[in-house]
């Protein structure tokens, strides 16, 4: 099943924050705006990219570097 009005399919509960976790490392010391993650996410809404990186932010995987746009990278391991 594909969502109206992007036709990209339709993803389960928790796996926009799963990929997004995942794209974040990709490029560890580049800090990503949620606009930039949306795309390379493949057309995600900004929205729902934006929810979940704030519930990573809240769970400790990916802080908020800067607030002016919001900018996201991957906590170090």
């Amino acid at each position: 099943m594909s969502h109206p009005r992007s036709r990209l399919p339709k993803l389960r509960a928790g796996q926009l924050r799963e990929q997004a976790h995942a794209a974040l490392p990709a490029d560890p010391p580049r800090s990503w705006s949620v606009t930039e993650l949306s795309d390379q996410l493949g057309g995600r809404s900004a929205g729902a990219v934006g929810q979940a990186l704030q519930k990573l932010v809240d769970t400790g995987p990916a802080p908020q570097v800067a607030s002016g746009p919001r900018r996201y990278r991957a906590t170090p391991t």
